[in-house]
């Protein structure tokens, strides 16, 4: 095992932080709320998990572009392109021309599905809210700055290992 230079304290945070991300991501791989929406993508042979990945950002969201969606998921925009097609093609979501860059396309849920999409975030929300009730403003602000620089490094670490 390679060795490190964190101080003890750390190093515990470190391990303790990767064991609760396992733990998450084991009691959160259930299948989401079966709904229309969830119904929709696994009718569609075409789609796979990953749809419903970028279904769940574009919820987020509400409304984003492309690109946006690409950066979100760390994907080539080409890519994030022929993962939204199939989910157009599927009357899943939406794309709309910008009036003022038609260069620029917005994605939103097909109407017909938002709100059985915003019902499945709010099951996933209700737990982070519960939490961040319990600390102040600065320590959520600190907690997202190390998710996002802990993002970053395991982005990293994945680059070089290819």
């Amino acid at each position: 095992m390679k060795q490190n230079n964190l101080p003890k304290p750390a190093e515990e945070f470190a391990r303790q932080f990767l064991l609760w991300s396992f733990r998450v991501r084991k009691e959160t791989n259930e299948a989401p709320p079966e709904n229309a929406l969830v119904a929709a993508v696994r009718a569609d042979e075409s789609l796979a998990p990953r749809h419903l990945v970028a279904i769940a950002v574009i919820s987020i969201s509400g409304e984003l572009t492309v690109s946006e969606l690409a950066d979100s998921e760390g994907i080539a925009v080409s890519t994030a392109s022929l993962l939204v097609s199939k989910l157009v093609d599927a009357g899943l979501v939406v794309r709309r021309e910008d009036p003022e860059d038609r260069r620029r396309i917005w994605l939103s849920i097909h109407p017909d599905y938002r709100a059985e999409g915003e019902a499945i975030l709010e099951q996933r929300l209700a737990p982070l809210r519960r939490v961040y009730e319990r600390f102040t403003a600065q320590e959520m602000a600190t907690l997202l700055e190390f998710l996002d620089a802990l993002a970053v490094e395991v982005s990293l670490s994945q680059r070089e290992e290819k």
